[in-house]
């Protein structure tokens, strides 16, 4: 019988920049598969088919809008100090096993494989950035109930809201106004 391998080198060369950061081509890859395989083995798409071929077409743009958000959320991750630590992410995986209700890793490890056909490893991967998403709009959410805080404390004690306005309203339209529009 003749066995045949076929071997895949991804050059990590960059498709776009998002901030300061690169995004790799393996990246937008690894966004088509997922893509791909669900559809594919879930689904029944034929993307050799006229119509799969359209809706291959149609996601790309959308796979590469998903890693360029995720390319930004590690930069504002970055510049706020905010981290998943492996623990959190073991924690994720275990949470997710649970909701599912699969009793063990290699349990969810076939799930996964069979929907998208990932590792535990690639699904950690995508847990670990959807934590961090959700770490960094927290912050985000926090400083801006702490700016806005500060502002209504100013109003309080007497400061000139047009003043205020123009000196922290994000408004473009409004900010040279002093909130008039």
């Amino acid at each position: 019988s003749k066995v045949t391998y076929r071997i895949t080198q991804v050059i990590p060369y960059p498709v776009a920049k998002a901030g300061k950061h690169f995004i790799l081509y393996e990246n937008y890859l690894f966004e088509l598969r997922r893509y791909m395989y669900y559809y594919q083995s879930q689904q029944q798409v034929d993307f050799s088919s006229d119509s799969g071929k359209r809706q291959l077409e149609a996601y790309k743009p959308k796979a590469m809008e998903r890693v360029v958000q995720d390319a930004y959320v590690k930069e504002l991750a970055e510049k706020h100090g905010i981290r998943v630590s492996s623990s959190e992410a073991a924690d994720a995986v275990s949470l997710l096993r649970a909701q599912n209700m699969l009793q063990t890793n290699k349990d969810l490890e076939s799930v996964t494989k069979r929907f998208y056909d990932w590792s535990i490893g690639d699904l950690e991967r995508e847990l670990r950035q959807e934590l961090l998403a959700q770490k960094v709009a927290a912050a985000l959410d926090a400083e801006a109930v702490k700016k806005a805080n500060d502002v209504v404390k100013q109003l309080q004690n007497g400061a000139d809201f047009s003043q205020l306005a123009s000196q922290y309203s994000d408004d473009a339209a409004t900010k040279g106004n002093g909130g008039v529009y």
